[in-house]
């Protein structure tokens, strides 16, 4: 885009940069980095891709491979365990 984080959001905020608040800047460069994760990972990231596998997996099974009591959050992890596993 050839701008700042800074200037973005003077744009977006309608303010001078001067002006802006840290959480105006921190949120646009949030902002900004979430739409280039996007653009590699359409998911949103390599963990949200494990954690869609983990899921698809586990619905076709006739048994789950966890009980429902484990937190979201640790199927990326799963996922890598069972290849490391397959592939060793």
């Amino acid at each position: 885009m050839g701008k700042t984080f800074a200037q973005v959001a003077a744009i977006l905020y309608q303010k001078s940069i001067e002006e802006l608040s840290y959480i105006e800047l921190l949120s646009t460069k949030n902002a900004l980095e979430s739409i280039g994760i996007d653009t590699v990972y359409p998911y949103g990231s390599m963990d949200n891709i494990k954690a869609s596998l983990f899921l698809r997996i586990n619905n076709n099974l006739s048994k789950t491979l966890l009980p429902e009591e484990v937190g979201i959050g640790s199927e990326p992890f799963i996922i890598d365990e069972l290849l490391a596993k397959i592939i060793n």
